[in-house]
């Protein structure tokens, strides 16, 4: 009487994508560590299998999702998607196209979050822009931003060289997820 291993599939609940598969013998113990990053609304399937292969038919294995404070860790603004930050090193012109990257925790898989842009340094920040339906990607957000020049119209009392900032909303929770700072 041979004790069989296990083999334990770690997938994507809604696509049933492997992330991580392991063969180990029946006794070992086995769990999964979701990083912060990973963390949020997006469901995984954890599967023990005695064949190797997942059972496509029945549901034999643990629904998990990670809980973590929603937060924003940091950002960056580039000339390409996902691209180096120039914040620093570069001077956007109005109709030039901006990507803004968000590094996030416990925000995974959430599909309609909002980010809005704001001039920085004001006590009552003139609003410039919202995009809605916002999607968090393996705890990324990217988003492609064309219309810059609509916020010149909007700005009174412009500066030679104006700083922006973005926030990102929650629209479940009707609340701005803080940064790092807890801003």
């Amino acid at each position: 009487n041979k004790k069989k291993n296990l083999t334990w599939i770690f997938q994507y609940q809604k696509t049933k994508t492997i992330i991580l598969q392991k063969t180990l013998p029946y006794n070992n113990n086995y769990g999964i560590k979701l990083p912060k990053n990973l963390c949020g609304p997006l469901e995984y399937y954890l599967e023990a299998s005695l064949s190797g292969k997942r059972d496509v038919i029945n549901q034999t294995g643990l629904k998990i999702s990670g809980y973590c404070a929603p937060k924003v860790i940091s950002s960056k603004w580039c000339t390409t998607n996902d691209g180096k930050d120039v914040r620093n090193s570069h001077v956007f012109k109005y109709g030039e196209t901006i990507y803004l990257n968000l590094i996030t925790e416990g925000l995974n898989g959430h599909l309609n979050l909002s980010i809005d842009i704001f001039r920085k340094g004001e006590e009552d920040q003139t609003h410039l822009q919202r995009f809605t339906s916002v999607d968090v990607i393996d705890g990324e957000i990217n988003i492609e931003i064309k219309n810059t020049y609509a916020w010149f119209s909007k700005l009174k009392g412009i500066k030679e060289t104006e700083e922006f900032c973005v926030k990102v909303f929650d629209p479940a929770n009707k609340t701005y997820v803080p940064n790092n700072k807890h801003e």
